[in-house]
């Protein structure tokens, strides 16, 4: 038997270049996740008008949205889209996708309280 050896010199510059990339591209993903982390969601609002972080909306209880939607204090709005509205809804919400909640919407009146649902 023959041993066959490799008269090529072993070059670790491409090997060193992958591993820098790699070290990069991981660097980057950990820093978007930190930065992901640490910005405030935000609820959308009218230009010039101030956002209102996730935080500060008021949550309520499903039983409290049932009284105040049938005393007529609340109207529900389902943000999901058409097709989702349309596969279920809850009996009497309105649908608004919510890319359109911007636009304004003839169904909703300034001053009314107007609880949204996505799920």
């Amino acid at each position: 038997m023959r041993k066959t050896t490799n008269n090529q010199p072993n070059n670790p510059i491409p090997l060193v270049l992958i591993a820098v990339g790699a070290v990069l591209v991981i660097g980057v993903l950990l820093w978007q996740l930190a930065q992901s982390r640490t910005a405030p969601i935000t609820a959308a609002a009218e230009p010039g008008k101030p956002t209102l972080a996730v935080e500060q909306i008021e949550r309520v209880t499903v039983e409290d949205a049932k009284k105040a939607f049938d005393e007529k204090k609340a109207i529900i709005v389902d943000v999901r889209s058409y097709d989702s509205y349309a596969a279920g809804h809850i009996t009497g919400a309105i649908s608004i996708p919510l890319g359109e909640l911007e636009q304004g919407s003839g169904e909703l009146k300034a001053g009314e309280w107007i609880i949204l649902y996505c799920t």
